[in-house]
């Protein structure tokens, strides 16, 4: 028969959960964490963080999920256009990439099983499709806005690693260059002379490039758009 006088044996409570693990995450920026890390900031030995995320791949996707999942991406303002939408979550990707650089590799992938990388893009999805996109055009803008962000994070001119030799040197060839490129030509002459093209200038003319190209494949027309206008079809 028990002793109903004793104190009930509650045990130690738990020094590592999930969610912990999860917040020191989010807190180291800049590079990849390692387990010593995330230990250190949880103030527990390797061994008792390695019985929850057992070696550093386990840590890269337990992360890497953990970051996707907690980004929520911007709400859709009434009355804001799908465009200037795409061109403030490009804005997201690279932010998020400079914080959490080994995001790419699994943000740039077309499949994977991480839960997080599905919650996350069927957010912006969601977002995406309220703002008027049929869902395989929204797909599709989103692979390609995915997929810029992630290849210009590791150019020089992408502001990651940015080079104002290369910078220069990218210009000129658009300037000799017209033919390929007439609406990126048109972009840079809009108001070049106060346009800074360094790595943040050149990462907005190529997503302005993309989200135009887009446009006019729908037949839009996103003169005005950044002045309030609502996009025309193309005459």
């Amino acid at each position: 028969m028990a002793d109903a006088s004793r104190a009930p044996d509650r045990g130690r409570p738990p020094r590592v959960t999930a969610e912990g693990i999860a917040r020191a995450l989010l807190e180291i920026r800049g590079h990849e964490p390692n387990l010593a890390e995330v230990a250190e900031r949880l103030d527990v030995g390797r061994a008792t963080l390695y019985s929850h995320v057992r070696g550093q791949q386990a840590l890269r996707r337990f992360a890497q999920n953990a970051l996707l999942e907690d980004w929520e991406p911007a709400p859709v303002a009434p009355g804001t256009h799908w465009s200037v939408w795409a061109r403030d979550y490009a804005g997201e990707i690279r932010s998020k990439l400079a914080d959490y650089p080994y995001l790419a590799d699994v943000m740039s992938g077309t499949r994977s099983d991480l839960p997080g990388q599905v919650i996350h893009t069927e957010r912006v999805m969601s977002r995406l499709v309220d703002l008027g996109l049929p869902a395989d055009e929204a797909f599709l803008l989103l692979r390609c806005l995915v997929v810029m962000v992630v290849g210009l994070h590791a150019q020089p001119w992408g502001g990651t690693r940015h080079d104002p030799g290369q910078s220069a040197q990218f210009e000129s060839w658009v300037r000799t260059h017209p033919s390929p490129v007439p609406t990126l030509l048109r972009l840079l002459d809009d108001g070049a002379s106060s346009r800074h093209l360094g790595g943040t200038g050149v990462f907005h003319v190529l997503i302005d490039f993309l989200i135009r190209g887009f446009a006019e494949r729908r037949g839009e027309d996103l003169d005005g758009i950044s002045s309030g206008r609502a996009a025309e079809p193309a005459g």
